[in-house]
């Protein structure tokens, strides 16, 4: 695991995505059991290094911006 990507729902980026919908239009669109969210959270963790997941001693880890956010950023930017 080298690090993170932060970007829109379109981007396409190597890896797993993270973040699901579970939401839509007021309805659930993704229902899960509190086991299946505490399986896929142990599961989660234990794919962290081990220097990740101490608490005595945070260890950098690196989060890009997509340049698709970046763009959106800067468009923002100039109209402020």
């Amino acid at each position: 695991m080298a690090g993170d990507t932060l970007g829109l729902v379109d981007d396409e980026h190597e890896g797993d995505v993270m973040l699901v919908p579970v939401m839509r239009n007021g309805r659930r669109v993704f229902a899960d059991t509190l086991g299946d969210a505490r399986r896929r959270a142990r599961a989660s963790l234990a794919t962290l290094p081990d220097a990740l997941r101490r608490l005595d001693v945070p260890s950098p880890y690196a989060v890009a911006i997509s340049p698709t956010i970046r763009a959106l950023a800067d468009e923002v930017d100039q109209r402020t």
